[in-house]
């Protein structure tokens, strides 16, 4: 232990130092930063020498439509690889669902992108954190983190994961909840050094020893100043999350900044095995080498404060030509403070000194003309126009109608321009998704202890399942898709109506197969390149005694690779002929192969165990056909008529015609056959 804390000591003042490095690399970005945030809420910089300095919501307008443009709900999605894994992918998604949903603090993933967003557009780069945890059950936090506060290696470039370091800032604890986890997640002795020192905390939430102030313009902007209404009634820390790689490998650290002590110091591979950072982040404008990339914001704030000057330079303007500047001739005008109060009333004389009528009336005052400025109103809307044509913020994408001089080509020209740039603004949010996937399963094989409560959708509707760390041994890594629901939902329209063509241009074929043609491999073309269907659904469509669904499929692989590895499979109590007939299909299929060789007896055990059960299940399912045929409408056998009710002449009704059996007289399904 002393070994480790004397190397925690050490890292932690190479935290510090790399802080300090992101920190001073960063600072003019966040300078510029907040000019942006200044202008989306109105705060417009001071002028000299005019009267008008108006803020027009321009910016905030071309910003919002963006965030608008964007605002998609993201579905993320396992696949399988392995059909032994489709159970585990089943599960897996039913948890995203459940998690995604809930308006759980630490969930909320619709609001969170949202913000995420919000960051993306002002900054260029948005960061997010999920960090799980086993404490009282399974639960996973997913939240924003404000560029000011997270910080990088300035020389690692684009993609996070590259960087020899990262972390986040204002991560504030109370002093009861470090003494709470004091000698379990945070290192005892470290946290009474920190609460007994010269950093004991105070009630009052201080911005960071390098800040000193709301330097991002959170709060400022709005004339809120959250610095000197900081109380929060109990002692408080100020931490920094960092990882630092050290000799190869990633540390985790968690430290107080202004005295430099450390609670909690591990290898990051404890805290999550993958070794992945706990953020992920994604920038609007990518760049190989700058993580801090430009973003929208940079773009637009130019034109919207070009725009803004323009606006109030007309209003000025017009106050001059209403209120000109005058002159006056002292000799002709002997009461001055009698003419000033006469600009301002109605009605008023004036004394006026002609020189006993050598002088004209008006020799004795002079105004001083303003030129009209023309054109300030055609300038506006071009360079709205022009920005927005940039940027695919479009009358349209406003919510506004269309322009009459524009046409209607030029107008879908514009939707398919729109379309295109929001499609390619979007990847970003694509591949991040993608990321959170990967850590939330890294999350569930780490920190799942206990059994989760999810929601299946089986024959009778939704039903409640368990997700077990165990049902997470895949045979093989998820594949991870992630698309917008409303991408979604258009795709899934043309997927459905291609798949159901495919499938009838294969069922439906009434034409005398042609010689020259292989007919299968022509129905496997339509079925693959016509209906989108998988290899893996392919030869089950192809193949006609497959009545197993996807459940049984993968009950199947997975029992061949249980085998195949040398463990012992479970009893499959609903086995059928046709689970059989797939592990014996696959064992006649490789018996060359020396390793199947091996497993011959295992295999033929195996088969040898279910073959009643199997044979068991057959019959009643066969008994449950032929009773579901018999009563369907339209058989002569059927006893039960169109009505699907049987008749019985001895039960009458009122208009003396045949009725119906009572509940307690019609026939039942055949009692269910169990295996013990």
């Amino acid at each position: 232990m002393p070994k480790e804390n004397s190397l925690a000591a050490e890292l932690t003042g190479v935290a510090l130092r790399q802080l300090t490095t992101s920190w001073t690399f960063k600072q003019p970005r966040i300078l510029q930063i907040r000019k942006f945030r200044d202008l989306y809420n109105n705060k417009v910089p001071k002028q000299l020498r005019i009267r008008y300095n108006v803020p027009i919501p321009i910016f905030a307008g071309m910003i919002d439509t963006l965030q608008a443009d964007l605002d998609d709900e993201l579905l993320l999605k396992y696949g399988e690889q392995d059909p032994a894994d489709w159970k585990a992918a089943v599960k897996a998604n039913a948890y995203i669902q459940k998690e995604s949903q809930s308006m759980r603090p630490g969930a909320k993933w619709n609001s969170k992108f949202r913000l995420a967003r919000q960051e993306l557009l002002m900054c260029g780069r948005t960061a997010l954190k999920y960090v799980p945890s086993s404490e009282n059950g399974y639960s996973a936090d997913l939240s924003v983190v404000p560029f000011e506060d997270f910080y990088f290696e300035p020389k690692g470039g684009g993609q996070l994961e590259n960087h020899l370091f990262c972390g986040q800032g204002n991560i504030w604890k109370t002093k009861k909840a470090l003494e709470n986890e004091a000698g379990g997640m945070y290192d005892a002795a470290q946290v009474k050094r920190l609460t007994a020192g010269d950093a004991s905390g105070n009630a009052y939430k201080m911005s960071d020893f390098w800040t000193q102030y709301d330097f991002a313009n959170r709060f400022l902007s709005l004339n809120l100043t959250a610095e000197s209404n900081n109380y929060v009634g109990e002692p408080v820390y100020n931490l920094v999350e960092w990882v630092l790689t050290y000799k190869g490998d990633r540390w985790y650290l968690l430290f107080e900044a202004f005295s430099g002590t450390w609670i909690r110091f591990e290898k990051l591979t404890d805290v999550h095995s993958s070794g992945y950072f706990p953020w992920m982040s994604m920038a609007s404008h990518e760049d190989v080498k700058n993580f801090a990339s430009k973003g929208f914001a940079d773009d637009l704030y130019p034109s919207a404060m070009a725009m803004t000057d323009f606006f109030n330079e007309d209003l000025e303007n017009r106050k001059r030509r209403n209120s000109n500047s005058r002159a006056y001739d002292k000799d002709m005008v002997p009461n001055v403070a009698q003419l000033d109060q006469a600009q301002m009333g109605r009605d008023r004389l004036v004394e006026i000194d002609t020189k006993g009528g050598t002088r004209r009336l008006s020799e004795a005052i002079y105004t001083f003309q303003t030129p009209e400025i023309t054109g300030t109103i055609d300038m506006l809307g071009y360079m709205e126009q022009l920005a927005g044509r940039n940027f695919g913020v479009t009358d349209m994408q406003k919510g506004q109608a269309q322009a009459a001089s524009k046409a209607v080509g030029v107008t879908y020209a514009e939707m398919g321009q729109v379309s295109k740039r929001l499609s390619f603004q979007s990847q970003p949010f694509i591949e991040l998704g993608q990321e959170l996937g990967m850590r939330v399963f890294g999350g569930l094989k780490d920190y799942l202890k206990e059994p989760l409560s999810i929601k299946l959708l089986g024959e009778n509707g939704y039903e409640w399942d368990t997700l077990k760390r165990i049902d997470l041994n895949l045979k093989k890594e998820f594949e991870i898709s992630v698309s917008s629901q409303a991408k979604e939902n258009k795709m899934n329209e043309m997927l459905k109506q291609d798949r159901m063509n495919a499938l009838n241009l294969v069922k439906n074929q009434t034409a005398p197969p042609n010689p020259n043609v292989n007919s299968k491999k022509a129905d496997e073309f339509i079925l693959r390149d016509l209906g989108k269907y998988s290899e893996q659904e392919i030869a089950e469509i192809m193949d006609p005694q497959n009545t197993a669904d996807k459940e049984a499929i993968a009950e199947t692989s997975a029992v061949i690779q249980d085998i195949m590895m040398g463990r012992q499979p479970k009893m499959n109590y609903n086995a059928t002929g046709y689970f059989l007939q797939k592990i014996l299909d696959f064992v006649k299929t490789h018996q060359d192969d020396p390793k199947v060789g091996k497993k011959m007896d295992s295999f033929m055990a195996y088969l040898q165990a279910h073959s009643g059960i199997a044979m068991e299940n057959e019959q009643r399912r066969a008994m449950i056909d032929a009773q579901a045929m018999m009563q369907a409408p339209g058989n002569p056998n059927n006893p039960m008529g169109n009505a699907g009710q049987m008749q019985n002449p001895n039960v009458q009704t009122q208009g003396g015609q045949p009725g119906s059996l009572t509940q307690q007289q019609q026939v039942g399904p055949p009692p269910v056959i169990t295996n013990k």
